[in-house]
This record gives C-alpha cells, structure tokens and sequence, in this order.
C-alpha cells in the first residue's frame, strides 16, 4: 500500500478473472518524520516542514492525505495544515504532525529580538517649573518591533541640571525656566542613544500654558 484510500486488484488467468477491492487505512501507516527535525527561526520568518510516512516494516510510503499539524505553544509559533510554520516570539515550542496513530515531532526555536536603536517619547517634552512629568525609553528590534521584555538598561541624564534633572526611571523636574537636553543612553554600545529638547516653563505642563486669571474676572 502506497496512500490511504481504495482500490481494486484484478487478477487474470486462461480468461478468467477476478477482483478484490482493498481499502488502505491509517492503520497501514506506522510511523512519520518531520522534515527538517529541528530548525532556528528569527520573529516573523516563516518555514516549510515536510513529512515523510513508514509502513510497519520501516519501507517509506507515500504521505496520506490528512496529515494533522499542530503546534504546543501557539503564542511563540503557529502551523498551517501544508506544515508551514510562522515565528511570533522567541522561545521554543514542539510542531507536531499526526496521522491516525502515527506521530512525529520537531523543535522551533525562534532567536530573540536583536536591539538595534532606543527612542525617548514624547519627542517635544515640556514641563513646569517645579513640576515632574515621566518620559519613556523606548528600544526597537532589528524589525523596527519594540523589545517589550530583556531590552539592554537605560540611562537617564539632563545636560543641565541647573534647568531640569532626571532620575533613574525617566521622570524629569523642572529647576528653572529654559531648555536642556535630556538623554537615554542604552547600556548596549549598538543600540547608542536618544535625545529630547525639554523646555521648563512658568506653568507649563505637559505642553499648556497657564496664565494667571486677571483680578477683575476672579471669583469672589
């Protein structure tokens, strides 16, 4: 037997003939292998695994059709019923492919994000004297994705510390009127930095300016 399915076998002889009908069963398929039985991916790429199907006596036969894919942790990567794999997230998970009692296994790994670049937002931070305000570092992959988790350390400083300071989280304080640089440093020497222009101004927060109500329109 060569593929799940039916047939029918003729044999002839001195004018006589005769037929059996044979059905071919997953029964008939012992065993399976994925092809390649392990493999590294990168976030995003996509990968073609193939399988290869065994009778009991270890002779390759032709793949049936209804070949069952799957895989064990659809949140790092995803299988299609052709066997093609997609890579979310970093980690490792098993491809399973199945058919009747047979199955066979591979491992995907998928790499982890490789930081390329750090970005501080908002880009035209402002703040008001004697007020505080957060700013965020951000670091994106070498898909421009952001690293939500194992990004490299950030350092946080104010080119004038006389105008604003910054502490350790990103929280900046305005000392007094003006403008300073504030940058994020990533530890990783290939991600570099980024910089913001933050202005301190009287009242000025989050990018509004307060005025002082003239007397004649204050309650009272």
């Amino acid at each position: 037997a060569r593929t799940e399915g039916v047939t029918t076998i003729t044999a002839s002889m001195d004018g006589v003939s005769a037929s059996i009908i044979v059905t071919v069963t997953a029964g008939d398929i012992a065993s399976l292998e994925i092809e390649p039985s392990a493999v590294t991916m990168a976030r995003r790429d996509t990968v073609q695994l193939s399988v290869r199907a065994f009778d009991s006596e270890g002779n390759e036969t032709d793949v049936p059709r209804g070949v069952l894919w799957s895989s064990a942790d659809q949140q790092i990567v995803r299988v299609n019923s052709l066997g093609q794999v997609v890579a979310f997230a970093s980690g490792s998970a098993r491809i399973v492919a199945r058919f009747g009692e047979a199955m066979a296994e591979a491992l995907v790994t998928v790499d982890g994000p490789v930081p390329t670049s750090i970005s501080i937002s908002p880009e035209r931070p402002s703040v008001g004297q004697g007020e505080t305000r957060p700013l965020t570092a951000t670091t994106f992959d070498e898909l421009g994705l952001p690293i939500e988790q194992g990004a490299p350390a950030v350092t946080w400083s104010s080119e004038d510390e006389s105008i604003a300071t910054v502490n350790a989280n990103g929280r900046v304080t305005g000392v007094e009127l003006g403008e300073t640089r504030i940058i994020a440093t990533s530890a990783d020497p290939a991600v570099g930095a980024d910089t913001v222009t933050l202005v301190v101004g009287n009242g000025r927060i989050a990018g509004f300016q307060f005025t002082q109500v003239p007397e004649r329109y204050a309650p009272g």
